[in-house]
């Protein structure tokens, strides 16, 4: 329930917002754009990049709307850019697989850690300055599988709260018939 409310706030956000700022956007023209950079959301970068003019960042709404579960419809009429949650699935398939992504770069991960125990134990011929720079990489790995099983953690929770959720959806829908 916490998402949709947040959607609907969002939502609602972006439309105000498109509105208030429109006079600002029209002074956008001809403006030169200072730098793009990448989007990422749940660790998959957007299709497009986002812009900087003038100091502040615009980003790509339709892909970003996209990526988090939205559906973006602009309305030509009003001029007036639309966000609409299109489905729990979709969100739990984007969830699931960036579980599996993380996981497989925990593996590979955990691989270069075995990989730089087995150098640092059996190269007798290893300099100082060497050794501490294998340290250095074991230590970001380690930090690096930490940070991953973390997040795949707080997914696997979101993934079972939103399966709660359908359920009790469900339930509800029975219940009333």
């Amino acid at each position: 329930m916490r998402k949709y409310l947040i959607g609907l706030v969002a939502g609602v956000c972006l439309t105000i917002t498109a509105t208030s700022y429109a006079d600002d956007i029209s002074d956008l023209i001809g403006k030169k754009i200072e730098n793009t950079f990448p989007v990422y959301v749940n660790l998959k970068e957007v299709e497009a990049k986002a812009v900087v003019i003038d100091g502040t960042s615009y980003l790509p709404v339709r892909s970003i709307g996209n990526a988090i579960g939205y559906e973006v419809f602009f309305d030509e009429t009003k001029r007036v850019v639309a966000l609409n949650y299109a489905s729990v699935k979709r969100s739990l398939e984007d969830i699931r697989s960036n579980v599996e992504s993380l996981k497989n770069t925990n593996e590979r991960s955990k691989a270069s850690i075995k990989s730089i125990d087995e150098r640092l134990l059996t190269d007798e011929n290893l300099k100082e300055e060497d050794k501490n720079i294998l340290l250095e990489n074991k230590q970001r790995y380690e930090k690096s599988v930490f940070i991953n099983e973390v997040m795949i953690n707080k997914m696997q929770q979101q993934i079972d709260d939103e399966l709660l959720l359908e359920e009790a959806k469900k339930n509800r829908a029975l219940e009333q018939k």
